[in-house]
């Protein structure tokens, strides 16, 4: 069976992966479905990015007290918005969102870093989706036992929405919110384009958080 062959790889491609899902664990998919299972966290669409350059959503520390936003990416890393790429019909670079391991400088010799979400101007021609087999293994199991999530609104990020608390309380001159919401909407207007960046999931977030200190209070 093709199967066989496809179960000793590593990596998966688009077409593969869809193959692997639909030969061994009879799950037929598009790659529209597959990505938009992806998009909404349910699988890993990756793409090769050893040595392309971008920008941090957020300030990365370096050596000692240096920080950096101009990054390098590693071999990886995971595509936060691959729709945009399936559907682009641009012949020109789009802004393509990550998350994964880059390089302060393009050198792979150097100590990697984390990092949570970084952006880089693409080709959509040149963006190849990669699989893990284990993330498409894992992603056939819970389909087949019914646990995937339906899609839902974004997650957004404690470390971007950190950040652009931070931006908010060291203004010069200050700004006075009187309310958590005037805060959600205000972080809204100026980083929208920002994944979980939207005043409903700020929202959300500020009710957890106001949860938690309170549960705190109470030990």
């Amino acid at each position: 069976m093709a199967d066989n062959h496809l179960s000793q790889l590593t990596w998966l491609s688009v077409d593969q992966a869809l193959r692997y899902l639909k030969e061994k664990y009879s799950v037929q998919l598009s790659e529209l479905d597959l990505l938009s299972h992806c998009e909404d966290g349910n699988c890993v669409a990756q793409l090769p990015t050893r040595g392309v350059a971008g920008k941090s959503a957020t300030w990365i520390q370096g050596e000692g007290d240096t920080f950096f936003q101009e990054v390098y990416g590693a071999a990886r890393s995971h595509v936060l918005n691959p729709l945009d790429i399936l559907n682009s019909v641009s012949k020109s670079a789009i802004t393509v969102n990550l998350s994964g391991q880059v390089y302060e400088h393009d050198d792979v010799e150097s100590s990697p870093y984390q990092c949570e979400e970084w952006s880089a101007e693409m080709l959509p021609e040149n963006c190849r989706f990669i699989f893990a087999i284990t993330d498409i293994e894992s992603f056939a199991k819970q389909i087949s036992g019914g646990r995937v999530t339906a899609p839902a609104e974004e997650k957004p990020s404690l470390v971007l929405a950190i950040a652009a608390l931070v931006e908010l309380l060291t203004e010069n001159p200050p700004r006075r919110f009187t309310t958590q919401d005037a805060i959600a909407s205000e972080i809204e207007s100026r980083h929208s384009s920002r994944r979980g960046m939207s005043a409903s999931n700020l929202t959300k977030i500020f009710a957890d958080c106001n949860k938690a200190a309170k549960d705190a209070d109470k030990r």
